[in-house]
This record gives structure tokens, sequence and C-alpha cells, in this order.
């Protein structure tokens, strides 16, 4: 396999995964919309769109958890594994370019690769993935210092 379809991969995993976090951002309710996208411009959107490692590690650790370094280490490990997540559907999108020769054909088929893998794929990848991230922070949370203010 070419390396040149890994690295297209993962960089249009990571603006899949920055249009996922713009577009729960701007839908979700008032009460949980950060106060910068009140009223969101096309200069913030694109920002949220770009910066979007820091918004994940920023609700992870705001979450109402009992232990902020827990959150800390989900939050890092979430990361990855969101970009992952979406560099997998990013090459299930991308992949039929290469097979196919005729930019008709192999645009119908991506479409449809689009379609099942938002319907089929990228659950199974979530629920991987967050299997992933626990599986990785929970020895790592044992070996954290127990601390009382926590």
């Amino acid at each position: 396999m070419d390396t040149t379809i890994i690295i297209k991969s993962l960089v249009f995993g990571y603006f899949i995964a920055g249009y996922s976090s713009l577009l729960r951002t701007t839908t979700s309710s008032p009460i949980d919309t950060p106060l910068m996208m009140m009223k969101p411009t096309l200069l913030k959107k694109a920002y949220w769109l770009l910066a979007w490692p820091i918004h994940t590690y920023i609700d992870v650790y705001f979450m109402h958890m009992p232990k902020k370094s827990s959150a800390i280490v989900y939050g890092i490990l979430t990361i990855p594994n969101i970009w992952l997540g979406c560099s997998i559907l990013a090459f299930a999108i991308m992949y039929p370019y290469i097979v196919i020769d005729t930019w008709f054909i192999a645009l119908i088929v991506s479409m449809l690769a689009l379609i099942v893998g938002v319907i089929i794929l990228m659950p199974i990848i979530t629920i991987v993935c967050a299997m992933l991230t626990v599986a990785l922070a929970t020895p790592i949370i044992y070996l954290l210092p127990k601390s009382e203010i926590d």
C-alpha cells in the first residue's frame, strides 16, 4: 500500500473529526454551546474545525468526573482514537479513487462508501476506539498518585 494514501487519509480524517466537532458544537443546546460559538462567524468555524483536539480535551476535562487526573488521561487518549476512527472512514471514502479508473464511478462508489461508513462503519469504530481508550487509560489511572483533593 502506498504511504501517500495513508497520509491523505490522516489529513482527511483530521478534517472530518474537526467537522464533526463543529457540527456537534453548532447544533447543541444553548446551555451546552461554548460562549465563542454563540454567534459563529466563518472565521470562528474555521478555527473550531482546525483546533478540534483542544476542544475535545477541554470537554473531557470539564466533565463532572470525580477525579480530574483521570479526565486528563482520558482526554489525552481520546484525541488519537477520534483521529484514528475518522481516518479509517476517510480511507474507506478515498479508496475507490485508487482502485477505479473512471472518476464518475469512483465518485458514486465513494458516496456509497460514505453512506455505509457513517451508518455501519463509524458506530463500530466508535465502540472499538472507546474500548481501546478505556483499556489504555485503566493501567495509567491506577499508576496515578491518590489524593484527597481530586
